[in-house]
């Protein structure tokens, strides 16, 4: 059995202090306002990446217990740095902590507003038009930089609809 956390409680002000606006809200809110100023017949799904080094499975646990449970209007995209050789289960973890359908990133793979999106190890991934690019490192001595490479590409690709959230991070990436 999965316990759901409820991110209002973290939202609990003083008597003393106004009204918190929860993050999640806000950009809900900042979305359906660019989403309505796109041109009528283009569909723009906002994107939020969601980059951790690979000790970051709390982090990427408490970011999914804070989203509601309804589809938000926005697709995510896990983006983790991890080893060539890991075996990542990362999706099937992350599935636990929201409702919101979870999948292996795969390449043409076209994002969808309300779902998860995880990277495959040994990957890197890019995004254009809206649909996931996976390919082999060049060089498997290359530095790898997944969350940088799927950035750039992100901001490219979507420009104030791109979000990027970084839960933790060592090294360079």
């Amino acid at each position: 059995m999965v316990k759901k956390k409820h991110a209002d409680s973290a939202y609990q002000p003083s008597s003393s202090q106004e009204t918190p606006t929860p993050p999640l809200a806000s950009t809900q809110a900042a979305t359906e306002s660019l989403s309505a100023a796109t041109p009528q017949g283009t569909t723009r799904t906002p994107i939020v990446a969601v980059g951790a080094s690979a000790g970051g499975l709390a982090a990427f646990e408490e970011f999914f217990d804070g989203l509601s449970d309804a589809s938000p209007g926005m697709a995510f995209v896990v983006i983790q740095h991890l080893s060539p050789d890991h075996v990542s289960s990362l999706g099937v973890l992350i599935g636990r902590h929201t409702q919101l359908p979870v999948h292996k990133a795969e390449n043409g793979q076209r994002v969808e507003a309300g779902h998860v999106y995880v990277i495959r190890p040994n990957r890197v991934m890019t995004i254009y038009r809206g649909i996931l690019t996976l390919a082999e490192p060049v060089s498997e001595h290359q530095r790898r930089m997944p969350i940088d490479a799927f950035l750039v590409s992100l901001s490219e690709d979507l420009a104030e609809l791109a979000v990027a959230v970084i839960l933790s991070g060592t090294g360079s990436d």
